[in-house]
């Protein structure tokens, strides 16, 4: 929180009366906010338990104050586009200290088969006064290792362009493409190969 004492002179240089005196509290505290209102991500439906989906990092553009994450909901939506519903209990977690969703122990394959998927709703709040919030929402497709495919391209990550490289793959498959991971190569000695992308 950001406090702004204001003290006013008379004419005469003597100080007013403390009552005349103003506090403004947070004028230019925005609190916390997600870069982006939607996500998108996969889980394979064999994953195990604390398989980490995503890792949520809000912005304050004028504030450090200390924030904390929360699950709000996660909601099945079937292949068929309608609701299947709140899921209790939740198959995900997240962090409340570093925003990191992960899979709870509730198992994803009877989750599998079409294009089953989650909307899953994620908060951040202050946790000092005045609370300031903010909510995301990702959605999280439960796909078989058949639709999981590893690519290795000769560029570093930060070359690669997520969205034209879904456009680009969408165009090629005639299907729709999600990309959840852009990471450095590791090279068959396991050093890591920075000029290289594993996506």
């Amino acid at each position: 929180m950001k406090m702004v004492r204001l003290v006013v002179y008379d004419f005469d240089k003597r100080f007013l009366q403390s009552d005349k005196c103003t506090t403004f509290g947070n004028i230019l505290d925005n609190g916390p906010k997600f870069p982006e209102k939607q996500y998108y991500a996969a889980i394979n439906s064999d994953a195990e338990p604390g398989r980490e989906i995503l890792t949520f990092e809000s912005v304050d553009a004028d504030s450090s104050s200390p924030v904390q994450y929360s699950l709000i909901s996660a909601t099945l939506i079937l292949d068929d586009f309608k609701s299947g519903g709140s899921v209790i209990p939740s198959p995900f977690r997240v962090d409340p200290g570093t925003g990191r969703l992960t899979l709870s122990p509730a198992a994803m394959r009877q989750y599998a088969g079409g294009n089953n998927r989650f909307q899953v709703k994620i908060g951040v709040r202050e946790t000092i006064p005045p609370y300031h919030s903010d909510h995301t929402q990702v959605q999280v497709w439960v796909v078989e290792s058949s639709q999981e495919t590893v690519l290795t391209v000769k560029s570093p990550p930060k070359s690669l362009v997520k969205h034209s490289l879904i456009d680009t793959f969408s165009n090629i498959t005639g299907n729709s493409v999600l990309i959840t991971k852009i990471a450095p190569h590791v090279d068959d000695d396991a050093s890591v190969n920075q000029e290289w992308s594993v996506d």
